[in-house]
């Protein structure tokens, strides 16, 4: 799988977990077996990014709240790449909109979305604790 399929098995994950409310382990497990043409390797980077975006979920979800962009995978995903993977612009812009099964390519919205977190730790003074340490809203 390119880079820019695997992003999108992960919007695609992202997205069906929040809707279906479902255990991720379940998710993730349906996704493998309904996509046996994903390799060893490619389970692996799917999976290691779509736990890292859970894992830091209330970090990420605080800096799109800062921004224009709904919450959705695409942008969980986008967030992750720039502030987790220190991903730039034109390596993301490469990837997206790259291929045939590759995610769409990215939007000014998105674009300007990766220019302001370029550069940011994911940890910000103004995070409040329970934001910086991910603790669960409850």
């Amino acid at each position: 799988m390119t880079p820019g399929a695997r992003y999108q098995a992960v919007i695609d994950l992202i997205d069906t977990a929040d809707a279906a409310d479902a255990p991720l382990d379940g998710v993730l497990k349906r996704w493998a077996r309904e996509h046996r043409y994903a390799g060893g390797g490619d389970r692996r980077a799917i999976r290691g990014l779509v736990y890292g975006i859970v894992r830091h979920r209330r970090t990420l979800d605080w800096w799109l709240g800062r921004s224009d962009v709904p919450v959705d995978g695409r942008s969980l995903l986008l967030a992750a790449l720039v502030l987790l993977d220190h991903n730039d612009a034109a390596a993301l812009s490469a990837a997206f909109g790259a291929g045939k099964y590759a995610a769409a390519a990215l939007d000014d919205r998105e674009r300007a979305l990766i220019d302001v977190l370029s550069g940011q730790d994911v940890h910000h003074a103004e995070q409040p604790r329970d934001i910086r340490l991910n603790y669960p809203a409850w």
